[in-house]
């Protein structure tokens, strides 16, 4: 019997990833799968694939690297990193949750389209040479990486791909929203969801 495919694929990528090779790079992440399954431990984890923006090599742009978030205890301050990276939450918004006792909630999804400089490094796993992002993540502006290269063009682009639907002025702040009831104005530093 037939079967019917939805629309969800990309036809460009059924040949595999043309894999950038190890160095400094821009990149923008280009998709994100938070409820995936590694298929050599069975533990849950993200996947989440980039597009090579600007290289310290030429002829790199255009490639794909896909990199594997584990949702395991020890893992999850690899996804963190990339969480401040991307702009879903910062430094100081983590520390002010850690005093409260609190962890953090993030929305990965709304990674999409975000930009990141990132150090693509080769190292052996499960006997063969991968090149990795691990925890070598870090925002476009950041004034401590100014020796990566990056893509003018679509440095102009930046800005939220997506609009958060949960933060009012662009913030994930751990605090409450002020005001007493009925009180429909927001303070833009505001989670709305506290």
């Amino acid at each position: 019997m037939p079967r019917e495919f939805g629309t969800d694929y990309d036809p460009d990528k059924m040949e595999g990833f043309d894999n950038p090779a190890p160095g400094k790079c821009h990149l923008e992440i280009t998709r994100v799968d938070e409820d995936s399954i590694s298929k050599t431990s069975g533990n849950p984890q993200m996947e989440v694939d980039f597009e090579v923006l600007a290289h310290t090599i030429p002829n790199q742009e255009g490639k794909n690297h896909r990199e594997y978030y584990s949702w395991t205890a020890a893992s999850e301050k690899k996804a963190l990193q990339l969480a401040v990276a991307c702009g879903l939450t910062t430094v100081d918004e983590l520390k002010a949750l850690k005093e409260k006792g609190r962890g953090p909630v993030i929305d990965f999804n709304m990674a999409v389209g975000r930009q990141i400089l990132g150090k693509l490094t080769e190292e052996k796993y499960e006997g063969k040479m991968k090149v990795k992002l691990n925890f070598d993540t870090y925002p476009v502006h950041s004034s401590k990486h100014q020796d990566f290269p990056r893509n003018g063009g679509k440095l102009s682009e930046l800005g939220d791909a997506q609009d958060d639907p949960f933060v009012s002025g662009g913030t994930t702040s751990p605090d409450p929203v002020a005001g007493g009831e009925g009180d429909a104005g927001i303070s833009p530093d505001t989670d709305m969801f506290g």
